[in-house]
């Protein structure tokens, strides 16, 4: 058997997972060495969620309430403004780099003065050596 029921716990958290839900079954799967929330229907015991901590601690029911269906407004909301931080992240670093290469191009093209024999109409065609 590759899953352990956790009954009793350091902290309780077993306990304060049946006050949130009666249903709710903590499990260790030692196959995958973590540790799971089950929800028991009838004689079946489905996957609810798999919990990031490698601890038992008051993260765990902190998340466990996060991630309820009856907060699944509030959990879009914050998945849609996380998402939204992250584009614009990525387009400011974007940004920044391409001000940064057009900054280098520029020096390099100022170095270079009107007396050098850069000739713009060459520069992209094909030189076969």
């Amino acid at each position: 058997m590759n899953e352990i029921e956790i009954i009793c716990d350091t902290f309780d958290i077993a306990k304060r997972l049946k006050q949130i839900d009666k249903n709710y079954v903590l499990v260790w799967n030692k196959a995958k060495q973590r540790y799971e929330v089950r929800y028991k229907t009838q004689n079946l015991l489905r996957l609810e969620l798999v919990l990031p901590y490698s601890e038992l601690d008051v993260r765990t029911i902190n998340y466990i309430n996060k991630t309820r269906v009856e907060n699944h407004k509030a959990l879009l909301k914050e998945m849609e403004e996380n998402n939204l931080k992250l584009e614009k992240k990525a387009q400011e670093n974007m940004l920044d780099e391409a001000q940064i290469k057009l900054k280098e191009i520029s020096k390099y093209l100022s170095s270079k003065g009107e007396h050098s024999n850069y000739e713009h109409d060459k520069s992209y065609q094909t030189k076969w050596v």
